[in-house]
């Protein structure tokens, strides 16, 4: 894959149910056109440090990871996913995410394998509050 650059949004928000709910919003930093996004939800199994994410994405791909969480990190591994039926090729066969608390900042890393590919390196990314 190509080197890209691009600007995202992430929103957490929370309705009051035992999970929290999250979008995530990739765009073009010039043009500002949409390139990819996310929506779900994650949920922390009780009493433990078991975490898992469910997760649909707009090139109609839906996954489920679990993982863990500790004071500043959180890892996922997908578990399951699906495509719709004319999904663009190669299809995702693995994701593995990892958020970071560094400095204030969030660092978000995303593995990634498809049909072509073994896992490897997918984006980087360093996300400042607003």
């Amino acid at each position: 894959m190509k080197d890209f650059v691009y600007m995202e949004v992430i929103n957490f928000f929370h309705v009051g149910q035992s999970n929290i709910q999250f979008t995530f919003e990739a765009f073009n930093p010039v043009t500002f056109a949409p390139m990819h996004r996310e929506a779900g939800f994650i949920k922390v199994k009780a009493d433990t440090n078991i975490v898992a994410m469910v997760t649909a994405h707009s090139r109609g791909v839906a996954d489920i990871e679990e993982g863990t969480y500790g004071e500043k990190e959180i890892t996922f591994y997908s578990t399951k996913i699906v495509d719709i039926s004319f999904v663009i090729p190669p299809p995702v066969i693995e994701l593995r995410r990892t958020y970071k608390l560094v400095g204030g900042k969030l660092v978000k890393v995303v593995d990634m394998g498809t049909g072509n590919t073994a896992t490897q390196l997918h984006l980087t990314g360093t996300l400042d509050p607003l």
